[in-house]
């Protein structure tokens, strides 16, 4: 895909535009960023490992552990949401259940500790999957927008018609909050792109990918251009 066009993008190459931003507009952004909003998961799959493993599991050997079963594809929400009904078979016969169990044994979970740990997995992914769609983004965007729609409430602007946008921009730069707050650059880059901004978002949350590292590729993609121009 070319890297500047005003053409027109079909919709059904909305992902594939919102890749290439993703790919090649966002290195000069901090590296904390949670780009992927799966990252965000396995983050919460690490911490309620921690807290089970803790004191006898060392917090270095369950980031080993969270890393290995996350490149070993076996902690995707959906599937894990499935297992929900059936934890206590699935640990004797499900291939995955039975890996993790694995690991975790290995990294020194007692049987009790690594039954209680893949209970909570399933149940932290049926929670998001029957309630959020299974996207740990909706559960975050829930809260931010939340914390926006207090903005009346939390502040007092006499002239600051633009307060929601500078919070929201705000909650993307302080806490990572995966919520849309767009800016006059990123509405250009659109222009140019012939997509709107919302159409873009749509494609970065279907990919589970951090809207608000979408408005920052946004603007380095206008910058680039307008530095090429």
């Amino acid at each position: 895909m070319a890297r500047k066009t005003s053409k027109k993008v079909n919709k059904k190459d909305l992902r594939e535009l919102v890749t290439h931003l993703y790919d090649n507009y966002t290195s000069e952004l901090d590296d904390s960023l949670w780009t992927w909003e799966m990252a965000r998961w396995y983050e919460l799959v690490f911490c309620i490992l921690t807290t089970i493993g803790e004191p006898d599991v060392m917090a270095a050997d369950t980031r080993a552990v969270t890393n290995a079963l996350s490149e070993m594809g076996v902690l995707e929400p959906a599937a894990l949401a499935r297992l929900k009904p059936s934890i206590q078979k699935g640990m004797k016969t499900n291939a995955a259940l039975i890996s993790i169990g694995s690991l975790l044994k290995y990294a020194g979970f007692s049987d009790e500790q690594s039954k209680s740990a893949i209970t909570a997995l399933c149940e932290a992914a049926y929670s998001i999957k029957k309630k959020y769609g299974g996207k740990i983004q909706n559960y975050l965007r829930k809260y931010g927008d939340y914390m926006l729609g207090q903005i009346r409430r939390d502040f007092h602007f006499n002239n600051f018609n633009k307060a929601s946008k500078a919070l929201a921009i705000w909650l993307q730069n302080t806490l990572n909050m995966p919520v849309p707050a767009s800016n006059p650059l990123a509405d250009k880059a659109c222009r140019s792109l012939g997509v709107t901004y919302k159409d873009l978002v749509e494609a970065a949350n279907e990919q589970d990918l951090n809207v608000a590292v979408l408005d920052d590729a946004l603007r380095v993609y206008w910058e680039d251009l307008a530095v090429e121009e």
